[in-house]
Parts: C-alpha cells; sequence; structure tokens
C-alpha cells in the first residue's frame, strides 16, 4: 500500500509504523513501480526516500531487491517491484 500514500503521507505513516515495532523486528514494505491502473490512485515512491525516512525514524535497512513483477499484465507493463526490509534496533 506505500504507493497509495502521497508523499507528506508516507512521511506521517513511517515514524508511526516504526513506533510500534518491537526492538528487534523486522518490517518489509513492497513498492510498486511502473504504470497506475485506470482508476487506481498510485504516486511514484522511491527506494531512496523510502530508506531516508526509515532511518530517520531510527530502522535500519537490511535488505533491497527489485525485481520484476509475475503478472501477465504487469510484466507486459513493465511493472517492477521494489522490496525493501528494515530492522528497529535491539535494546
Amino acid at each position: 500500500v506505500w504507493m497509495h500514500l502521497a508523499a507528506d503521507e508516507r512521511a506521517r505513516a513511517l515514524p508511526v509504523l516504526a513506533a510500534l515495532m518491537r526492538p528487534g523486528a523486522l518490517m518489509i514494505i513492497a513498492i510498486r513501480n511502473g504504470p497506475v491502473p485506470e482508476g487506481r490512485r498510485m504516486y511514484p515512491v522511491s527506494a531512496a526516500e523510502t530508506k531516508d525516512l526509515a532511518a530517520r525514524a531510527g530502522l535500519a535497512t537490511v535488505f533491497e531487491t527489485e525485481t520484476a513483477s509475475i503478472g501477465d499484465a504487469n510484466w507486459l507493463a513493465g511493472v517492477r517491484w521494489t522490496r525493501l526490509a528494515f530492522r528497529k534496533p535491539a535494546d
């Protein structure tokens, strides 16, 4: 759902998500990149922006990958997915 939030919403949401995590917890975010389907609301989101928001919320990036979509229509449209994992430091 991350790409369904505007930039200001993402900036407010990430610290809230981080605060809900227990020490040592892992959070994974998947970001859809590509053309927006008709009738859907999506915003461009970069991995760099998301990692910066996470770092400012005290989370460490522990994994990042980008892959093509596995759905036929999305694959043909050039949709790619970025997956990021963040860990909250243990106390």
